[in-house]
């Protein structure tokens, strides 16, 4: 990873009072603080979303990438092109050959394909072709030598795809713009809320935006918007109930799908089976579709905040709206903690409340709560296991 990654005070963020960009939802939703910065700060810093004692957390440690399942490699697609004549470097096995556009050339690898090879140097696959006469096919075959085209610039891009994790204002920072221009080019108003997949135009004045406007406050779900006697600001509890509209329109996995992925992926991430079932459990009772008004989201009750964080332990962009991704969410923060508290408990208080929180004022009486009741489901499966 090329940055270090932060920590969230907690994956499900109960304390989180204060508004936040941090809180922002995911996927088909992502509403977010306007006024955010270009950057987030450390979640754990003064004034963070997610840390309501406003004292600044220790640096994490190093972390390592989780070991992930290699995903399935699909070849790369075969180009029609056909080029007359005999290619000059179709059959040679030396890099003496002519060389033009750019006088670079490439020996070929097992594996290559004239899509991969054209990627990898930054050309154009029409133009490598054309350029090495294949003879109307994009086979190539190792020790084949090729004479590259010159490297075409690249555009500006015309538009931003919105990913997971994305805010206004990391957007606007990327290329170089500004929330409100952005805002102004999509005809947003004053709205910061993002739908993963949408595309953004990066300038002009709106006038032809077809982006469409976000769904107004009544159609949504309802979530209670205080917890124990404390409101949640509104922009995350607008949020939440964006989500949970969201995930109200997706098939739910059944209990039974959703144990056997936790516990498969914590064996896979090396986190104890039976301490991440329990956590499964408390959280939210193997339920996909719970929404907390804090934004806390799916089976492990993952904010966006602890989700970015998530992808970065892991190396890859997680949907904490998929039931698969938001268990390695939870699972990766819940390994990294046991690795960096100083106990179990202390481990699954700082999940709950915030590890940093957690190390300088100890642990509240909802906190306690929480742990004990972890521990023991925790007993419970490691029982059921030891039967089985």
């Amino acid at each position: 990873m090329s940055t270090p990654a932060t920590r969230p005070a907690s994956p499900r963020a109960r304390r989180a009072y204060s508004t936040a960009a941090a809180s922002a939802p995911l996927m088909v939703a992502a509403l977010l603080a306007g006024t955010a910065p270009a950057q987030a700060a450390h979640p754990d810093a003064p004034g963070s979303p997610l840390q309501p004692d406003s004292r600044p957390a220790p640096a994490p440690g190093p972390t390592a990438p989780l070991e992930a399942a290699a995903a399935p490699v699909t070849e790369a697609p075969q180009l029609p092109f056909v080029v007359d004549g005999p290619g000059f470097t179709s059959g040679t096995t030396t890099a003496a050959v002519p060389v033009s556009h750019g006088g670079r050339t490439y020996q070929v690898r097992t594996g290559d394909t004239v899509i991969s090879i054209a990627a990898k140097h930054g050309v154009s696959a029409p133009a490598l072709l054309e350029l090495n006469r294949l003879r109307g096919k994009a086979d190539v075959r190792p020790g084949q030598v090729l004479s590259l085209p010159e490297q075409a610039s690249v555009p500006a891009p015309a538009g931003h795809r919105v990913r997971p994790g994305d805010t206004l204002a990391a957007i606007a920072h990327r290329h170089g713009t500004t929330v409100p221009a952005l805002q102004r080019a999509n005809a947003m108003g004053t709205s910061t809320v993002l739908r993963t997949g949408e595309l953004l135009a990066l300038s002009g004045t709106g006038a032809s935006s077809q982006r469409p406007s976000p769904p107004a406050v009544t159609d949504l779900p309802h979530l209670p918007r205080a917890f124990e006697g404390r409101a949640y600001p509104a922009a995350v509890h607008t949020a939440a109930r964006i989500n949970k509209q969201t995930l109200a329109a997706r098939p739910a996995p059944h209990r039974t799908e959703i144990t056997a992925l936790v516990a498969s992926i914590a064996r896979q991430l090396g986190v104890d089976p039976s301490l991440a079932l329990a956590v499964a459990q408390q959280e939210s009772g193997f339920n996909q579709r719970v929404v907390s008004p804090a934004n806390a989201i799916g089976v492990m009750q993952v904010s966006p905040a602890a989700g970015a964080w998530a992808g970065q332990l892991a190396g890859r962009d997680l949907d904490i709206l998929d039931a698969a991704d938001n268990i390695t969410a939870g699972t990766a923060i819940l390994r990294w903690l046991t690795r960096t508290a100083d106990s179990e408990s202390q481990a699954l208080a700082g999940y709950y409340q915030g590890l940093s929180s957690v190390q300088e004022n100890g642990p509240y009486a909802d906190t306690r709560r929480y742990v004990r009741a972890v521990q023991v489901q925790k007993d419970r499966f490691r029982t059921q296991e030891q039967k089985s």
